[in-house]
């Protein structure tokens, strides 16, 4: 069961609802909830610095491909929904299957 707050962007059985980036963001732990041991201030080390910088430039592109990724999915729904439309009844799932490899429950 998704946590307090957290929305889907596509709308759906719970197994298939893929979560925005807002609900993603507000599961990542923030630093202030980890206190250092007896409340020692951290060494500003260069090489942890660039560590530290490099980590959070790769969390940030990870996030936008995240989002990107859901952008992504939510389009090739609509296109789903439109062959489904379109094709005769009984057809859709076999058409998604011999065309993607898909399954019934991933349609």
């Amino acid at each position: 069961m998704p946590a307090a707050g957290i929305h889907s962007a596509v709308e759906g059985p719970a197994a298939m609802r893929t979560p925005t980036l807002e609900a993603l963001a507000m599961l990542r732990p923030m630093a202030e909830d980890y206190p250092t041991a007896m409340n020692t201030p951290l060494p500003r080390l260069p090489e942890i610095e660039q560590i530290t910088r490099e980590i959070h430039t790769l969390e940030a592109h990870a996030m936008q491909r995240a989002q990107r990724a859901i952008e992504f999915k939510v389009e090739i729904g609509k296109r789903l929904a439109r062959a489904k439309a379109i094709l005769p009844r009984g057809a859709f799932v076999p058409w998604a299957g011999e065309e993607f490899g898909w399954s019934r429950m991933h349609v």
